[in-house]
C-alpha cells in the first residue's frame, strides 16, 4: 500500500500552575456566572481543557441599582503565549446593553493551538463600558494533552496548482500528530467534487520518532 506524507509526532504535556479566580465588579454592573466547555467555573477551581481544542466561554453580567448599563464589551484573552503575533488567543463581543434588574449572558470562543509551552496560562476576562471602572475576571487554566489529535500540517501539489487536462495531479499531505496515543489506518482523501475525482489512501502507523 502506498503511503501519503510524512507523519510529525508533537507530545506536549503542560502541567500548569493555577491561580484562583480574581473578581472585580462596579456599582452598577457585576459579574454572575462564568462557563467554560458549559461548566459553571467557582473561586479557585483549576479548569482542565485539551490543547487543540476551543475554548468555549460564557460570561453573565448582572446590571445592579435600577440603572440601565449601555455600551458594553467583554473581552477574553489568554496572554504569555509565544507566538500571539501570528495567533491571538482573544475574542471580543460586539457593543451590547444590559437592562437594569437583568442578567445578560455573552458567549466567546478561543481555539487553543495544538502546541502550547509548558507553562502557566490564565484566562482573563474584562468587562469595559463608556463610564466605568474596567472589570476583570481571572480564570486559571490547565492543559492536557489530546488523547486522538490529527493535523493537516501541509499539503503540495505536484507539477503545482496547474495541470493538464489527463494528466496526473500527486498530492503529498504532511500530517501531524498531536495527539497522546498512537493512530492506525488513518484515511486521507484527496478530492476535487466539481470534476467527480477523488484518490484514496491509508497510513497504517504513526510513530512516535515521527516516520511513518
Amino acid at each position: 500500500m502506498k503511503k501519503l506524507g510524512n507523519i510529525v509526532a508533537f507530545f506536549a504535556v503542560l502541567s500548569l500552575l493555577l491561580s484562583p479566580l480574581a473578581l472585580a465588579d462596579t456599582a452598577d454592573l457585576s459579574f454572575g456566572t462564568v462557563e467554560i466547555n458549559g461548566n459553571e467555573v467557582s473561586t479557585g477551581e483549576i479548569v482542565a481543557v485539551e490543547e487543540g481544542s476551543t475554548l468555549e466561554i460564557q460570561v453573565g453580567l448582572a446590571a445592579n441599582n435600577d440603572v440601565d448599563v449601555n455600551d458594553i464589551m467583554v473581552e477574553a484573552e489568554i496572554s504569555g503565549y509565544e507566538y500571539s503575533d501570528y495567533q491571538a488567543l482573544e475574542d471580543t463581543t460586539h457593543l451590547f446593553n444590559v437592562a437594569s434588574g437583568t442578567t445578560k449572558y455573552v458567549s466567546l470562543d478561543i481555539e487553543l493551538p495544538v502546541q502550547l509551552d509548558k507553562d502557566s496560562y490564565n484566562l482573563r476576562i474584562r468587562v469595559t463600558d463608556k463610564n466605568s471602572a474596567t472589570m476583570e475576571q481571572i480564570v486559571s487554566l490547565a492543559i492536557e494533552p489530546a488523547r486522538h489529535g490529527l493535523d493537516i500540517a501541509d499539503v503540495v501539489f505536484s507539477p503545482g496548482d496547474e495541470v493538464q487536462s489527463g494528466r496526473s495531479l500527486l498530492t503529498t499531505v504532511l500530517l501531524q500528530n498531536f495527539g497522546d496515543n498512537i493512530e492506525e489506518d488513518v484515511k486521507v482523501t484527496v478530492s476535487i467534487d466539481d470534476l467527480g475525482v477523488s484518490s484514496t489512501d491509508y497510513i497504517d502507523v504513526f510513530e512516535l520518532n515521527g516516520n511513518s
